[in-house]
């Protein structure tokens, strides 16, 4: 499905507002449906009735005028400092959609970027910064969202995209934006295939006062049974078990490094997982989803990134005592028949939905981490016979079994892998 994109000419923002000018008298204002897009999500468009559009555009080019192509990134909620890098990373990746297909949108060299809902603080983090330097053209200049709203302006030609809560929409694309980042942060763009693999839990990190990018800790009260589960994947697939974490401390880089070296990624929802798009094809990734919490762009994410997605959808609420468990007591007699889609359409459901500790669904989450560790370690033996002996990995994991190409058999895989107990 391609992107949905609209292309404006001489469109100014003021007032909070994006404003296409027209002449008065002129005949009947043009219909709504004619210039509305669902690219404008926090600051709506609007038609501004002037005695004459060609002397009022002259007058907006001498107070403030921006001339080529301007991309509006827009999201409809600003978000505040807590702000995740999966938004930012949904606005600024529909430029990326239309960039790659210009035979289809054949939208002229972009030379501005507007983000009506992203601050100068966040542009400035080195995330967003280095997603901007791999998807635009290189001297491209930004304008957050105080700038914006601070001086009102006019824009020579202004494309927006209004296809919301999507990351690609061709596995193509997200192959070439993953290989541009490998080679940003230094990352070998093909996987040691003998090497031990490595299973991740990703422990989000809690936030804290001022911080950028960090958001609440989305506890899971049996975390200790989902590591000692891990762990046995992990000893029996001869692998080796990690509990990481990333967040606004870290750089770009060492975040691409990161989700790069997880075969397989457990991890609670939360903005960090659109570092997904950073693991290797083949690799899996379960997202350990809150009660009646389910959030679709993630799965698509990852299925178009080539990475296998494990649902962990049939989860509890962790908590029965106190004041977040009367919390909870009510929010479950409200909507516990409801399901977990129907909840995402529903602004207090959804709202409500992830604000509770989480526990895990263990029957679930076995036979998810068993599929996951079978699939990447079956790819893993299969690249690895394929490899001549010479070509051995110089450096093996501490701690797991030393092995050599060849040495594992795919047809042990399933008894290695299978039960976890």
């Amino acid at each position: 499905t391609p992107w949905r994109v609209s292309l404006y000419n001489s469109l100014c923002f003021a007032d909070r507002r994006w404003q296409l000018l027209y002449t008065a008298g002129a005949g009947r204002p043009p219909p709504q449906s004619t210039y509305s897009s669902a690219g404008f999500e926090r600051f709506s468009v609007r038609l501004l009735r002037v005695r004459n559009r060609t002397e009022a555009l002259a007058a907006k080019r001498r107070q403030c005028w921006v001339d080529g192509v301007v991309f509006v990134a827009d999201l409809k909620h600003a978000g505040g400092g807590a702000m995740g890098i999966a938004h930012f990373a949904k606005r600024i990746l529909r430029l990326w959609g239309i960039v790659r297909q210009h035979e289809v949108y054949r939208i002229p060299d972009v030379q501005h970027i507007v983000f009506p809902s992203t601050s100068a603080l966040q542009l400035a983090h080195d995330w967003p910064q280095s997603m901007i330097k791999l998807i635009a053209p290189s001297g491209v200049l930004t304008t957050p969202a105080e700038n914006l709203l601070r001086s009102p302006c006019c824009y020579e030609h202004v494309v927006v995209s209004g296809r919301a809560n999507t990351y690609f929409v061709r596995e193509e694309d997200a192959n070439e934006l993953r290989l541009r980042a490998y080679r940003m942060a230094g990352v070998a763009e093909q996987r040691d295939t003998c090497a031990p693999p490595s299973l991740c839990y990703f422990r989000r990190s809690e936030g804290a006062a001022g911080g950028k990018w960090e958001g609440g800790p989305r506890v899971i009260v049996n975390v200790l049974d989902v590591l000692g589960i891990m762990e046995a994947a992990a000893q029996g697939a001869g692998a080796r078990m990690r509990v990481v974490n990333a967040n606004s401390s870290h750089s770009f880089a060492e975040q691409v490094q990161l989700f790069a070296s997880c075969n397989v990624l457990v991890s609670v929802h939360g903005s960090h997982n659109a570092n997904v798009m950073w693991m290797r094809p083949r690799s899996a990734f379960i997202e350990l989803n809150p009660f009646l919490f389910y959030y679709a762009a993630y799965r698509e994410l990852a299925t178009v990134s080539g990475i296998d997605y494990l649902p962990s959808r049939r989860n509890q609420i962790g908590v029965t005592t106190g004041t977040l468990g009367v919390k909870a007591a009510r929010f479950k007699k409200e909507f516990a028949r409801w399901t977990d889609v129907a909840c995402q359409e529903h602004t207090r459901c959804r709202s409500l939905a992830r604000s509770f500790p989480t526990r895990v669904n263990m029957s679930d989450f076995k036979t998810a981490l068993e599929r996951g560790v079978q699939q990447v370690v079956a790819s893993a033996v299969h690249a690895c016979a394929l490899r001549p002996a010479s070509s051995s990995s110089a450096e093996q994991t501490r701690g797991a079994p030393q092995s050599r190409p060849g040495e594992l058999r795919a047809a042990s895989v399933k008894a290695r892998v299978s039960p976890i107990r």
